[in-house]
């Protein structure tokens, strides 16, 4: 199943044709969380990045459905956020080798202080 991840991956960001859903990678229905809404314990004043795909809760089997799924979902945006949660970071991990071999680019979240949240990816879309 991962070989077909790696081939579905290299196809998607070249940018070579193909099929919006196939067979490879089935869109899930993960996706974003209804917890995005809100970030945990922020206070109502503080702005939350968007689009926000919140993670806590999956295993690491999930995160490559669930996050090919939101970042096709946001592809016309410069930027996606996705919360990995700053526990064992297995799911941290995942998420960062599936960006990799997609060749997506990403950073540590900042927030509007510039403070890192080291539980927050910036995904650069472009």
């Amino acid at each position: 199943m991962e070989q077909l991840y790696l081939q579905h991956l290299k196809l998607r960001r070249c940018g070579a044709s193909h099929p919006g859903h196939c067979s490879c990678s089935p869109l899930s229905s993960l996706g974003e969380s209804p917890h995005n809404k809100g970030m945990g314990k922020s206070s109502p004043s503080k702005k939350k990045p968007s689009p926000l795909l919140d993670l806590h809760g999956h295993t690491t089997d999930e995160v490559f459905d669930a996050l090919e799924g939101f970042l096709r979902r946001h592809e016309s945006k410069s930027r996606a956020y996705v919360m990995t949660g700053k526990g064992s970071g297995k799911v941290k991990s995942k998420v960062i080798e599936y960006l990799k071999l997609a060749n997506y680019s990403y950073s540590v979240f900042r927030d509007e202080r510039g403070q890192p949240n080291e539980g927050i990816l910036t995904v650069h879309m472009d």
